[in-house]
């Protein structure tokens, strides 16, 4: 493939997704500090490299469940290598053909996780689950709590609700009363 731009339309039937999709990864790309050229439209158009980043992106996220955003992080970080990323996915074309493994042009060499930032985010990832679960469980025991005590609010009423009607229908009442039913 060479360097010419692809309207989004090319792009995403190049890389195999919808449109929708490639604006998605493609302004993930951006949040992370890449910049896709445009058109006077402000349409992006899609070059060599930015495929490449977009299919590493896919890769790292299918093949090694890292999610979109890590994934466009990851593919936008200094010293990375594009190649490494994209050589997996070729090795491994024969079980997944959702993505294209004709390699496009790339003319910048940062793309791929180094083998020691992969098991950094992992450790980073695992950390935030464990105080997010540890989070949750303290909510959940908060929520346990008000539930008994609305439970014995409820109860304490039931109770007072139940001795006025018992004190009501003990109370005599006159001739009056039991004749229009007040």
């Amino acid at each position: 493939m060479n360097n010419r731009p692809m309207a989004p339309g090319q792009a995403a039937d190049y890389l195999g997704v919808g449109t929708t999709a490639l604006k998605k990864y493609a302004s993930l790309l951006e949040q992370n500090g890449h910049t896709i050229g445009r058109n006077d439209k402000n349409h992006r158009l899609y070059v060599g490299e930015d495929i490449a980043l977009i299919r590493a992106m896919l890769i790292l996220n299918r093949h090694k469940s890292v999610p979109l955003e890590e994934a466009a992080s990851i593919v936008t970080s200094a010293g990375t290598d594009i190649a490494e990323i994209l050589s997996y996915d070729d090795s491994h074309s024969d079980t997944h053909d959702d993505v294209h493994t004709t390699e496009p042009t790339v003319t910048t060499t940062h793309i791929a996780p180094s083998p020691s930032h992969v098991p950094e985010f992992v450790t980073q990832f695992i950390a935030t689950l464990q105080e997010q679960a540890s989070a949750f469980e303290s909510m959940r025991e908060e929520m346990r709590e008000q539930n008994k005590k609305q439970e014995e609010t409820i109860e304490a009423l039931r109770k007072e609700i139940e001795a006025l009607r018992n004190e009501q229908a003990n109370k005599p009442t006159s001739i009056w009363a039991r004749l229009f039913g007040r």
